[in-house]
């Protein structure tokens, strides 16, 4: 996973990526339990064609797999919650909606933009414009006193939306070798105007399945 290999900015991430060797993540073989995160999600008919392009490309590659439209997501906090702690009437998932309500309380819908192609050692990733939104986000939500810092958050969050998880590292530098031709992400801008906490599975391969818990409307 990523944050093995920490980074504190994306620039950094693509200046290293002949160095990686993949680690695939997420084939099954783990021990399955649910994670809590706040997320935007950005599946859209305007976003579809342009997707559809960008995984046919990258299925040509037999180093990773490319992300279901269904599964486009941006993250902006993960928690750390037991992993029974995945119903609206948890203490725990209160707690948190408490948190997330008073952060977006006075967030209005914000543009985002998807800029380059870029790689954590798990997947290929477009970076993500958004004018510092996500980043403020994450930052209020780390503040509070009832939700943990974790080690992909405040100064190490880096927005992205994932594309495609690696699986293997068998044609890996050959992929790199395509993204250098043209790192421009061909997917279209979109307005984020509401987000959703969610629970998923961990540990039973991708795509991730999500249940919806709270939508927050911006």
């Amino acid at each position: 996973m990523h944050d093995e290999d920490m980074a504190s900015e994306a620039s950094e991430f693509w200046a290293r990526r002949r160095e990686f060797d993949s680690s695939p993540g997420g084939d099954g073989s783990g021990d399955v339990g649910r994670q809590l995160v706040l997320l935007a999600d950005v599946v859209d008919d305007a976003v579809r064609p342009a997707h559809d392009r960008i995984a046919g490309e990258l299925d040509d590659f037999d180093c990773l797999t490319p992300s279901p439209f269904e599964t486009l997501h941006l993250t902006i906090k993960l928690f750390n919650v037991p992993a029974e702690a995945t119903d609206v009437d948890d203490p725990a998932v209160n707690r948190i909606g408490e948190a997330i309500s008073g952060v977006v309380e006075d967030t209005s819908p914000f543009e985002v933009t998807f800029t380059r192609f870029n790689l954590f050692p798990d997947v290929v990733y477009a970076e993500v414009d958004a004018a510092g939104r996500l980043d403020a986000m994450n930052r209020r939500l780390c503040a509070q006193p009832e939700i943990a810092e974790l080690d992909r958050d405040a100064e190490g969050f880096i927005p992205h939306l994932t594309l495609g998880y690696f699986t293997n590292s068998t044609d890996y530098h050959a992929l790199v070798t395509s993204l250098e031709t043209d790192r421009e992400v061909p997917l279209p801008g979109l307005t984020v105007d509401e987000l959703a906490l969610v629970a998923y599975e961990v540990g039973s391969g991708w795509p991730s399945t999500y249940d919806r818990l709270e939508t927050y409307e911006l």
